[in-house]
């Protein structure tokens, strides 16, 4: 899964609240990957990877990351993917679209009207890693990639009110 939006958009706070859940674990301390670029969290039905690619750049050499192993092995959250990402992918995946809402939507995203749980870093668990608590509702779109996310993406969607 890969996760996209601008600085603060909520890629980590998602990341963290999807690792919770995935493994069971509300307890979990769920760490930032920005500086060691991959975290592994055992538990649940397969190890979750998550990797944060920032400090990197676009075009950057990911070989020494081992990929081609990693993402085969489990489930992946990877925030800010990288140009050199891409083939090492596989043919099925999901892409999360986070962004702030705007007073000017007329797209085709639904926006929450209410802030929705958050998800707050406790600085003592976290260290040098927390994360400050996201200072709103954001709008989350998923985009699929491949067969196998496509009925998957058409259960999810939220009909839409008609834009005046």
């Amino acid at each position: 899964m890969l996760l996209r939006g601008d600085v603060g958009a909520g890629k980590t706070t998602f990341a963290r609240a999807f690792i919770r859940e995935f493994t069971r674990d509300d307890d979990v301390t769920v760490a930032s990957p920005s500086f060691l670029l991959h975290l592994q969290y055992p538990g649940g039905p397969c190890t979750l990877h998550h990797l944060d690619l920032y400090r990197l750049g676009q075009r950057a050499d990911i070989a020494f990351l081992g990929l081609e192993q990693v993402l085969p092995s489990g489930v992946s959250l990877i925030e800010w993917p990288s140009d050199s990402l891409f083939p090492l992918l596989p043919s099925s995946y999901l892409t999360i679209h986070l962004r702030e809402p705007t007073p000017q939507s007329a797209d085709a995203c639904a926006e929450a009207e209410q802030p929705g749980p958050e998800v707050v870093a406790d600085p003592e668990e976290d260290g040098e890693f927390a994360l400050p608590a996201m200072d709103g509702p954001r709008v989350v779109r998923a985009e699929a990639v491949g067969d196998r996310w496509q009925d998957w993406i058409r259960h999810q969607a939220v009909p839409l009110p008609p834009v005046a």
